[in-house]
């Protein structure tokens, strides 16, 4: 059972990503138009990084 839904899942993902991978248009929508301002506090488009820790890395030894 686990096996036939690998596969399926498999062969589903490879055939979006041959006919739909070059032109997003199943993952992705068009971006409405507008106009592009800049934030006055922050002084860029984005705002400012962000420093996100998932847990990983050395925790210490025996």
């Amino acid at each position: 059972m686990f096996r036939t839904f690998y596969w399926i899942c498999a062969t589903l993902v490879l055939l979006l990503l041959l006919f739909d991978g070059a032109a997003g248009h199943v993952l992705t929508t068009t971006p409405e138009r507008g106009k592009v301002e800049r934030d006055p506090v922050g002084g860029t488009i984005r705002g400012h990084g962000a420093f996100i820790w998932f847990g990983g890395g050395y925790q210490g030894g025996k």
